[in-house]
């Protein structure tokens, strides 16, 4: 639960490309949800929405259609407007250091002090803004750490049962180091100027060009600054049009323009590992995982449950 690091550097970007759509437009200014004292706009759901879809970490279920994936942000906004409201009653506090380390990460992403700025100034954030985001943040996270993650305990009974009981802990997934270029399409770039660039990027490669070299320059996503790498990727990780694209290449290609809800991509299998087989020691680690992960979404639910049975909360408008 709570906004994952990349989330939360996708949220300023995706502020950034809804506003000069949005931000400014009567209808994206209604009231969808009351919890509490707090207000969630039809702006607030399209911004975490769109920070979502630009989240390798937090896929999307493929079954849902944008509609309903809205309505899922909007749960998920709500949630987090609960724990932050018992953050607040519990007395979280968090220091001024914490958060100017937190700046100075999402700043590192940027690539340069130059650049996290004018994304803040095209995002109409400040830095302090910014900071209180960060603050927030910070409190939730710390709420959860004393409600949930210190309550949760993995026994090495549990343990050795699990691995017992799913012999197939032994086998790793297939999964691929990728490389990643976005071409947006938005009020400035139509679809047909956006593949039109894309493509002459996919020449490029074909004449050599060096893909961190090209995603540097020309990629419109958080992961730019260093090359496009998104890291690791497992199936199903990734938009479907994604996934089905990157699966099928080898270690050292990319692929064609690949169109999507976001805009065109070009991807790189930078490495590919599969089936590997795990030692014992790893065996035991993965189910450890496994079980804690049960445990905390188990917690975590009951915790908000909890939070959302003592708040007033109304939906006002349907999505």
């Amino acid at each position: 639960m709570g906004i994952s690091f990349v989330r939360l550097w996708s949220l300023v970007i995706a502020i950034e490309l809804i506003c000069p759509l949005a931000c400014h437009a009567a209808d994206k200014n209604r009231i969808i949800a009351l919890v509490e004292e707090d207000v969630i706009t039809e702006a607030d759901v399209e911004a975490y929405w769109h920070s979502w879809l630009q989240d390798p970490e937090q896929p999307i279920p493929k079954e849902l259609d944008p509609s309903q994936a809205r309505r899922l942000a909007l749960r998920q906004l709500i949630e987090e407007r609960l724990l932050l409201q018992e953050a607040k009653r519990s007395g979280v506090t968090v220091t001024t250091e914490e958060v100017l380390n937190r700046v100075k990460q999402l700043e590192q992403q940027a690539g340069s002090e130059a650049a996290f700025r004018e994304s803040l100034k095209k995002a109409g954030l400040s830095p302090e803004s910014l900071k209180e985001r960060l603050r927030q943040q910070l409190m939730v996270q710390q709420l959860i750490d004393q409600r949930v993650r210190s309550t949760i305990i993995v026994s090495p009974y549990e343990v050795a049962t699990a691995v017992k009981e799913n012999p197939n802990l032994a086998s790793g997934e297939e999964r691929i180091r990728t490389a990643h270029i976005l071409i947006r399409i938005d009020q400035k770039r139509s679809e047909k100027e956006a593949l039109q660039l894309a493509e002459s990027l996919h020449q490029k490669l074909e004449e050599g060009a060096d893909f961190a070299e090209l995603a540097q320059r020309y990629s419109e996503e958080p992961q730019a600054a260093q090359g496009g790498e998104l890291g690791w990727v497992k199936p199903a990780e990734l938009l479907s049009e994604l996934d089905e694209s990157l699966f099928k290449l080898q270690e050292g290609e990319y692929s064609k323009p690949v169109r999507t809800q976001l805009g065109v991509h070009l991807l790189k299998a930078l490495e590919r590992e599969s089936d590997t087989k795990l030692s014992p020691q790893e065996v035991n680690q993965a189910a450890s995982r496994k079980l804690y992960q049960q445990k905390f979404q188990e917690a975590m639910a009951r915790l908000i449950k909890e939070l959302g049975e003592r708040a007033y909360i109304e939906v006002v408008t349907d999505l």
